[in-house]
């Protein structure tokens, strides 16, 4: 009952393994949150080490039983756990190891969290990485709103820009985009830009832009707003 209680503040799944007999107690949340039936659950490790997705299990058996071998109390891991349906499930696994007198670890406690939902918005981050670090056009991001009439500061400029222009990262970063405006840039683009940017609009416009050498080159500009989950503002790309 104070497994299920725990369980409900905090949606993890709770387990407790009587090492030397190998006998495994699971909470009410292997069935809410795994879909597995009080039936279909086996009170042995051998239960869970099988759930575990093939290409996690020995990693993670592994580095489980030479902890239990250490001295330290806590333990944690992240593998695939798989569910009733057959899918899997990424999860977060907590552990405590209880001794006896002689150092022994007889028993070991755990919380199992579901961390699906945020592999795969890391998954999908690290994808949009890869296309922004990899495109071939010159990609920057700046902070939302300007100071001083100026355009917005820059926070990331890809590899791709950096080829364009001839600026390192640490050049431009924390700098308005001002920087690659010059004499022969067109001021009424730069305005029609600046009206965009205070009007949360659109922009695509051809216009000089300077290196870092004050070379002159013709970019076409599209500039995007970006709003977060709350609808606001957060970024121009």
């Amino acid at each position: 009952q104070k497994y299920d209680i725990v369980a409900k503040a905090t949606s993890d799944t709770i387990w407790d393994w009587k090492i030397q007999q190998d006998s495994f107690i699971w909470n009410k949340g292997i069935e809410s949150i795994f879909g597995y039936k009080k039936s279909q659950v086996s009170n042995s490790s051998k239960w869970w080490f099988d759930k575990i997705h093939p290409e996690d299990s020995i990693k993670m058996s592994i580095k489980l039983y030479s902890f239990i071998e250490q001295k330290t109390d806590n333990w944690q891991d992240q593998y695939r756990f798989r569910c009733a349906d057959g899918s899997y499930k990424y999860v977060l696994d907590r552990g405590f190891i209880l001794k006896d007198k002689n150092g022994k670890a007889i028993r070991m406690i755990g919380a199992i969290q579901d961390i699906t939902k945020q592999k795969e918005e890391e998954q999908r981050l690290k994808l949009l990485e890869t296309v922004i670090t990899q495109s071939k056009d010159a990609i920057i991001i700046t902070e939302a709103k300007s100071n001083d009439d100026k355009l917005p500061k820059i926070i990331y400029v890809n590899p791709a820009f950096t080829t364009m222009s001839e600026y390192q990262p640490e050049e431009v970063i924390g700098k308005s985009a001002t920087i690659f405006t010059g004499k022969n840039s067109d001021p009424s683009q730069v305005e029609k830009l600046t009206a965009a940017i205070k009007n949360k609009q659109e922009f695509l416009a051809e216009i000089i832009s300077y290196k870092k050498n004050r070379q002159e080159y013709l970019i076409r500009l599209s500039m995007i707003p970006v709003y977060n989950s709350e609808n606001e503002l957060s970024h121009w790309v």
